[in-house]
């Protein structure tokens, strides 16, 4: 799990597939809000399709580039968050998010961690991926 969290860490944007309420693909750029002990969290807005998309159904998929050669994606389940302490330790060490939501008790800021999935890790050589479970 230590290189998927170095691989998110490295990369400023992945991309974020859902289903949106007519079952077909929503994708859009997202980034990682924190790691903690091994666990992923990213953050939304009550006001995004990404947020309405998970509440009806909460698989998501990730997909960035590592290099020129090689991939990551990640497909997993989601479970909001609504733990404060989280929240805050969230808004307070991310600058973009903090200036956008403002404080954590915000009615809109929104938190989910990655529950359990796998990432696979691809690279143009013919090899079989490289599987992550957690």
């Amino acid at each position: 799990m230590d290189n998927i969290i170095n691989i998110l860490k490295s990369c400023p944007m992945v991309f974020a597939a859902t289903a949106d309420d007519k079952n077909r693909p929503n994708n859009r750029p997202v980034a990682l809000a924190m790691e903690d002990k091994g666990t992923l969290f990213f953050s939304t807005s009550t006001e995004t399709s990404l947020f309405r998309d998970l509440q009806k159904n909460p698989f998501i998929s990730f997909t960035t580039m590592i290099d020129q050669q090689s991939w990551v994606q990640i497909n997993a389940e989601i479970a909001f968050v609504e733990d404060m302490a989280t929240k805050e330790m969230i808004i307070s060490n991310n600058p973009f998010l903090n200036q956008r939501f403002q404080t954590a008790d915000n009615h809109i800021f929104k938190i989910f961690k990655l529950t359990g999935g796998t990432a696979k890790i691809y690279d143009r050589s013919g090899n079989a991926p490289e599987i992550i479970k957690f």
